[in-house]
């Protein structure tokens, strides 16, 4: 209901979950909230449901890191 995989738990089927986009910002969620994505898909449709998921996430670019995470530097090599 207000989660994702019910679904793929649901029937025993294959589902990928990932980053939507997120909500705008509010009192409560100065940054927004995250809104997941699912997708559903046929026995052992796994590679397409993986690639459909990284294509989108390629494509979007929405993805990013809670404020809370510290940027990591770079190390050569």
């Amino acid at each position: 209901m207000d989660r994702n995989g019910v679904l793929s738990n649901g029937t025993g089927l294959p589902a990928v979950c990932f980053c939507g986009g997120f909500t705008p910002p509010s009192a409560t969620a100065p940054v927004g909230v995250p809104v997941g994505l699912e997708i559903l898909g046929r026995e052992w449709s796994e590679p397409r449901l993986l690639a459909l998921a990284h294509a989108w996430e390629c494509r979007t670019r929405i993805r990013r890191a809670p404020a809370s995470v510290p940027t990591l530097a770079h190390r050569p090599g």
